[in-house]
């Protein structure tokens, strides 16, 4: 009888450790996928400029917010409203030349940087 309840400690513990790191997976998962759908539409406006490329990621994740701390993606801090659970996030390539993630423009495309002359 012991044993048995010492198994049934070890398993009620260990449950909500397993669905935690679960829902970790989940997130890093989404930002990876918004970082790779960034590439992808960076990559489709300097093949062809004449584009206004967009992707959309569908989220994993079910709950909504970061549990990682200040998730960055092309130099912008991704907020909470971007993390809704079972959404999707829209990335897009505007005309100005920025683009945007779940509303939230980066800091600057790889088309509009600029290296700081030496002078």
């Amino acid at each position: 009888m012991e044993g048995f309840f010492s198994s049934g400690v070890l398993v009620a513990i260990s449950i909500p450790i397993f669905t935690a790191q679960l829902e970790k997976a989940r997130e890093a998962t989404d930002l990876a996928n918004i970082r790779a759908a960034y590439a992808e539409v960076v990559s489709a406006k300097l093949t062809d400029e004449s584009a206004t490329p967009t992707a959309t990621v569908e989220l994993k994740q079910q709950k909504d917010g970061w549990e990682t701390a200040n998730p960055e993606v092309a130099g912008a801090v991704l907020p909470d409203t971007v993390a809704v659970a079972g959404d999707s996030v829209v990335i897009t390539f505007d005309a100005d030349g920025d683009v945007t993630i779940g509303g939230v423009k980066t800091k600057g495309s790889a088309l509009n940087s600029s290296t700081p002359s030496g002078d």
